[in-house]
């Protein structure tokens, strides 16, 4: 079952990468060297 939360979660964070480094990827790049 908890395969099934991986899965779901993995294609969740896949689409959100995408769609952030879309719309703005300096933000991103920025805040992904600050963490």
């Amino acid at each position: 079952m908890m395969w099934q939360y991986k899965a779901l979660f993995f294609i969740y964070l896949q689409w959100a990468t995408t769609t952030i480094s879309r719309s703005r990827p300096a933000d991103f790049r920025r805040q992904a060297s600050h963490t």
